[in-house]
């Protein structure tokens, strides 16, 4: 299973190999690939949303609540400093 998270300009293709992870893995392991200090500058998402805005459950598996090859949107703490929510 592969999921790509936008962070803000960068989209981030992630292997979730059958999904079992939460959905708080998905912010998490982007964040990494984002951030050249491996998460450390911006930290966790707030959120994860799916187009259209909808939250995700951050304890919820992705199997469970994404598809394969489905694009969600990490919602960063600073996005807010700057009156941006993500725009799927």
């Amino acid at each position: 299973m592969r999921i790509y998270v936008h962070v803000r300009e960068k989209v981030i293709a992630l292997e979730c190999g059958d999904g079992t992870q939460d959905v708080i893995w998905l912010g998490n392991a982007a964040m990494v690939h984002y951030d050249s200090s491996f998460g450390r500058k911006y930290g966790s998402p707030k959120c994860i949303q799916k187009e259209g805005g909808i939250t995700c459950d951050p304890d919820a598996r992705v199997c469970d609540l994404l598809d394969d090859n489905q694009h969600v949107f990490a919602v960063l703490d600073t996005d807010d400093d700057d009156d941006n929510e993500a725009t799927p």
